[in-house]
């Protein structure tokens, strides 16, 4: 799910806003021949809390903040929480919705750009992990992100498409699919959002996820 906490959680938090951003989803994740699906629902307060419900194929409850990710079984009466890493976030789909001084944060260095009509390219290095990163923006807008090693082979990429504004401040994509590199193939993700909009009514249980007094909850670290 690293595209949708990418989406959402990098979006700046506006100060005393109410509002969240509320969507149905639907992800196809394929790692080589294993292909899975989910649906289900987002809710976001940006920059502050992430809430999401899956419910297909198995319904579970998914919060993240932090450095802890929460997962809640309903029906199987469990819950996880999670310390993750960086990793939750990985660098790739960091980029969703960034701009060029992120890039400068995560050790990038601007090399180059070149503007044809609407559509800017940057060209962008990474020297201590000898990674490429090559940026297409459309009318200001991420159209699609790509890093190669210094052996020229693909790393990842990203393409966004289908921008819905929300508010006065966010646009986000509707659609965005990532392909990254494994040591066996590729990984790909599509996400698709629908029902996209900024809300002050979403259920109360969303507000302040708890997990229900008596079940357990098993800590896990990330790396186990």
């Amino acid at each position: 799910m690293g595209i949708l906490w990418a989406l959402f959680l990098l979006l700046p938090a506006l100060p005393g806003d109410s509002l969240w951003v509320r969507a149905s989803f639907h992800r196809v994740y394929q790692e080589n021949l294993n292909r899975e699906e989910a649906h289900g629902t987002l809710y976001v307060r940006p920059g502050e809390r992430f809430v999401l419900e899956i419910t297909r194929p198995v319904h579970q409850i998914l919060t993240f903040r932090a450095e802890t990710l929460l997962l809640y079984y309903p029906e199987d009466s469990v819950a996880f929480k999670i310390k993750s890493s960086t990793r939750f976030l990985p660098l790739g789909t960091q980029a969703v919705n960034f701009d060029d001084q992120r890039l400068r944060d995560l050790g990038f260095v601007f090399l180059n750009r070149r503007q044809q009509g609407d559509t800017l390219w940057t060209f962008w290095a990474h020297p201590e992990q000898k990674v490429r990163a090559t940026v297409r923006k459309v009318k200001g807008q991420l159209s699609k992100l790509e890093m190669r090693d210094d052996q020229n082979h693909l790393l990842m990429s990203l393409v966004a498409r289908e921008y819905q504004q929300l508010g006065d401040r966010w646009a986000v994509p509707r659609w965005v699919k990532t392909l990254e590199a494994l040591p066996d193939g590729f990984s790909e993700e599509t996400i698709r959002l629908d029902s996209l909009r900024l809300t002050s009514q979403v259920p109360d249980w969303v507000r302040e996820f708890r997990v229900p007094p008596g079940i357990p909850v098993k800590v896990k670290g990330w790396e186990e």
